[in-house]
């Protein structure tokens, strides 16, 4: 049995899945949330070091970048699994945790196998240590 983490109204997308996509997974209810604005996400694009040649397109693509759907938009054009692992914590850093939620929503409607539950598990965890560490500071 594999548990990801959900906030309720990832979780009611979670329930349309078909049983073929979610069998096997338990939901974890994600009640903790915090409140992200372009600003913020601009700051921690500031901080971080996105310096790497891997992440100097990603840089670019962000740079323009105002609102929550224009952040979601350009990350359509990010391939994650290409990046080193230390490339891709910091593009998580950056984004924060109400990105990332956006993101696991529209993996969940679009999710049709295991591979993509288990991606969208390790990217609710992400989140999750985020909220660790933004909620409490």
């Amino acid at each position: 049995m594999h548990t990801i983490s959900l906030t309720p109204a990832e979780r009611d997308i979670f329930r349309l899945l078909p049983d073929a996509v979610t069998q096997g997974w338990t939901v974890d209810v994600e009640m903790r949330s915090y409140h992200d604005t372009p600003m913020d996400v601009r700051a921690r694009q500031v901080v971080a070091k996105l310096d790497t040649p891997a992440l100097k397109d990603v840089h670019e693509k962000m740079n323009d970048v105002t609102t929550l759907e224009q952040m979601q938009n350009a990350l359509k054009n990010i391939h994650f699994e290409t990046l080193p692992a230390d490339d891709q914590y910091e593009i998580l850093f950056v984004l924060g945790p109400s990105v990332l939620g956006s993101v696991i929503e529209e993996g969940l409607r679009l999710a049709e196998n295991e591979q993509d539950m288990q991606d969208l598990a390790d990217t609710a965890a992400m989140r999750g240590a985020l909220l660790d560490s933004f909620l409490s500071n």
